[in-house]
């Protein structure tokens, strides 16, 4: 068996493409971020003109028409590798689902700008990606960790920009938007805005005042028992989860981001919530951020996640980028941990709404 090796970022013309093979079985090494994925094809016809390779599985690379076109005839650096190819267990990096959690340095506690967040999803073999910043409050001062009012458009404007940059990755617009109580009519508004593909909804105040994973309010901590932070937490989540203004719900476990952890048993907290969001139709995301963190784990956890299978809600994935480096990291981690409690699909929005997609 032959082994051809083709860079991804290359111009991606066809290496085998010269090579007087009838029919043969190869294999194809894509680079992706100096690791070597395989990519196993059979009865793979390289006659010159490459007109057809048949990939295992029932998708098919797009034939070619042209050296380094596209069946289309238009020029896509990358597509012939990418567009058409099934993910399959030989083929780790293809099979990851979107990463639907991004920031941009509009929060003021990110770097890098959306075009290289697309560019880093597309060196690694993502497909899709979905920017989700911490959207405005009504009032700027609320804290200093968001985008002001007077930059959604500019947002908006970047996340245009990366889409055209990078046009064979699909890039979704969304926003976090923090839930408060009495918030409701502000985040109808800003969900009016613009045609966002999704909306995540995350807690991260307690009160009007404590965002709970806020490392410059750690000492309030030392103040409460943690059972009764994480009482307040999930209370205020299963609001945001029965608001319905939202598709997502972001790091459903949040209040563990420190190890902090209550010594009773949580499931009782789990429940509302997770029927919350079974009824609303919210999925919740594996956020892989949590692994970055004193933590050590996805959130949510894998008793929270099992729970959440056991309602029938759905999931998205999310790693919770700011910056570019982390965009999809250990997405190979938390699709595992998905496929182990007995998910079988994930869903992609667009538009606000949802389709179901095979892990």
């Amino acid at each position: 068996m032959e082994k051809v090796q083709m860079r991804q970022d290359a111009g991606v013309e066809p290496l085998w493409k010269n090579r007087n093979h009838k029919t043969s079985n190869v294999i194809i090494i894509i680079i992706f971020s100096g690791r070597s994925v395989p990519l196993r094809l059979c009865q793979a016809v390289n006659e010159v003109g490459g007109e057809e390779v048949s990939v295992e599985g029932r998708n098919h690379f797009t034939p070619m028409k042209q050296p380094g076109k596209c069946a289309s005839g238009q020029s896509a650096p990358g597509e012939y590798a990418l567009e058409n190819l099934r993910a399959t267990p030989e083929n780790p990096a293809m099979l990851q689902p979107a990463d639907y959690h991004m920031h941009t340095p509009l929060c003021r506690h990110a770097s890098g700008e959306p075009v290289e967040y697309a560019r880093q999803a597309a060196s690694l073999g993502l497909r899709q990606i979905g920017f989700s910043d911490h959207s405005p409050m009504e009032r700027d001062d609320f804290d200093e960790w968001r985008m002001r009012m007077d930059q959604l458009d500019e947002y908006v404007a970047k996340v245009q920009i990366a889409r055209q940059a990078v046009p064979g990755l699909k890039i979704r617009l969304a926003l976090e938007v923090d839930y408060l109580p009495g918030q409701e009519a502000w985040i109808r508004h800003l969900a009016s805005r613009h045609p966002w593909d999704y909306l995540i909804g995350s807690v991260h105040y307690i009160t009007d005042t404590w965002d709970v994973d806020n490392p410059a309010k750690i000492s309030q901590w030392r103040q409460h028992e943690a059972h009764v932070v994480w009482e307040m937490y999930f209370e205020r989540l299963t609001q945001a989860a029965d608001s319905g203004l939202f598709d997502i719900i972001g790091h459903a476990d949040l209040p563990k981001k420190f190890g902090i952890r209550p010594v009773m048993d949580c499931r009782p907290l789990y429940e509302p919530f997770l029927k919350a969001a079974a009824l609303r139709g919210c999925a919740v995301e594996l956020n892989t951020a949590g692994l970055r963190k004193d933590c050590r784990e996805i959130y949510p956890s894998r008793e929270l996640l099992e729970m959440a299978r056991g309602h029938g809600v759905s999931i998205t994935f999310g790693s919770d980028a700011h910056q570019p480096s982390e965009v999809g990291m250990n997405f190979v981690e938390a699709r595992d941990l998905a496929l182990s409690v007995g998910y079988t699909h994930w869903l992609e929005f667009q538009g606000r709404r949802a389709a179901p997609q095979a892990l």
